[in-house]
């Protein structure tokens, strides 16, 4: 069962004392530490963008999903993900108290102990995260359109809302959606911490309220957070040759997000 934090102590005499009466959060609150004192690529503006890998865009693009063939919206067009093959091992379940509904969820390796630590900083703050969703391959993007069109909705009205199948970041097992995902999120707690916090741990808000100018203009998706990284994985990702244009779809990660 997940240990639920008391909030943050104001000074560092309480600091002490909390840590001396709470054994069993000494290690989670070490974690925290060890990720606020890395200095993530955010907080460096010397730190190249990091990129995501986007295939080129054609005039039409097509998918298929449960043998039909749909067009690609404009606003999607250009933006389909480069994303790998992973293997088993570079994938890490989140431990079952982190997840809504205690389902299996994966991320990558190198995304696993900066989201448990920012998860812990949250609840440290009084502030319950929990994620719903985050790895998903192209067969479980598709399948979530299958089940949207069994309720009756249309291919435009869900594209509105879903990244196409081979458009989404979940792909790369990277992107977290957190509880509710949806637009309730924006009027959490949790919501306003992340966008206070988030890039303390290398978490940024792919598609905020405001469209970044010369980006893919999508659904505003508060729920929706991506890992970029400390310093050492976006030098690992911006130094790779993008199959099309590399465009970075968080926008400036230097500039301050709007409160």
């Amino acid at each position: 069962m997940r240990v639920k934090l008391p909030a943050a102590p104001a000074d560092k005499k309480s600091e002490r004392k909390l840590f001396t009466f709470m054994p069993s959060s000494r290690e989670r609150i070490k974690k925290i530490k060890k990720y606020r004192e890395k200095r993530l690529v955010y907080n460096d503006p010397r730190a190249a963008q990091s990129t995501i890998q986007f295939l080129p865009g054609t005039e039409q693009e097509t998918v298929e999903i449960g043998g039909k063939v749909y067009r690609i919206p404009d606003v999607w067009r250009g933006w389909k993900v480069a994303a790998p093959s992973f293997s088993r091992s570079s994938l890490q379940r989140l431990p079952a108290s982190y997840v809504y509904g205690k389902k299996e969820v994966y991320v990558k390796k190198e995304a696993l102990k900066p989201l448990l630590a920012m998860m812990d900083a949250a609840a440290l703050a009084g502030i319950q995260l929990q994620v719903e969703t985050a790895y998903r391959d192209i067969d479980a993007q598709k399948k979530i359109f299958l089940r949207k069109f069994k309720e009756g909705r249309s291919w435009e009205d869900v594209v509105r809302y879903v990244a196409p199948p081979g458009y989404s970041e979940h792909m790369l097992g990277l992107a977290v959606d957190f509880y509710p995902s949806g637009w309730k999120f924006s009027t959490t707690e949790g919501y306003r911490w992340l966008r206070k916090h988030g890039r303390e741990y290398g978490f940024v808000e792919s598609y905020p309220r405001t469209p970044i100018p010369g980006h893919a203009k999508i659904a505003w998706e508060a729920w929706h957070w991506f890992y970029t990284g400390t310093r050492k994985t976006v030098k690992e990702r911006s130094s790779m040759q993008p199959v099309g244009p590399a465009k970075g779809i968080f926008g400036d990660p230097f500039l301050p997000q709007e409160q």
